[in-house]
């Protein structure tokens, strides 16, 4: 699965918003693969703003903190 870039979300959910347009529609026009990942970056959007669409890094646990968990 391709990661897509903030600029790219933002720019299909004004799309989707400003045009009287469907999920099914709004995908076909930017080839995302399911209308769940677009539902789900308008939630996040709507919930944090720009922040919610922005990638999240995973965290990075030293070998001690691991040993002592």
């Amino acid at each position: 699965m391709i990661k897509n870039d903030c600029k790219f979300k933002l720019k299909a959910i004004n799309f989707y918003k400003n045009n009287d347009v469907s999920l099914k529609e709004t995908c076909k026009k930017f080839n995302i693969k399911s209308h769940s990942n677009l539902t789900y970056w308008i939630n996040s959007y709507n919930f944090n703003g720009v922040e919610g669409l922005k990638l999240k890094a995973n965290k990075k646990y030293s070998v001690e903190f691991k040993a002592s968990v």
